[in-house]
């Protein structure tokens, strides 16, 4: 069973592959061009989703370890959340350029 991280590699590894094509070459191109422009865009939005409300609780009446144990927390899965705005990026566009390939 594939998952979407497995697609995401596979189809970026394609798009490095040489193309048979021109017009396989300018979807890969475009997707590229497209990936490069979004990609952080949706990595610093989950970021950004997820960190905002830590920072908003940082004034609230709460203990000094309930802070620094969330502040931890955050900053050891930030990585991850970045990753998971990188494929939700490719889930939301990468299927268009895949059904051009058919």
């Amino acid at each position: 069973m594939f998952h979407l991280g497995d697609t995401y590699f596979f189809f970026n590894e394609l798009i490095k592959a040489q193309a048979t094509t021109r017009a396989e070459n300018d979807i890969f191109i475009d997707y590229a061009t497209h990936k490069r422009k979004n990609e952080r865009f949706y990595g610093r939005s989950i970021v950004g989703v997820v960190v905002a409300p830590y920072m908003v609780s940082l004034f609230a009446r709460r203990s000094i370890a309930y802070k620094l144990l969330t502040g931890c927390l955050i900053y050891t899965c930030l990585d991850a959340l970045y990753d998971m705005g990188v494929y939700t990026y490719f889930f939301i566009h990468g299927p268009k350029f895949i059904r051009r390939l058919i």
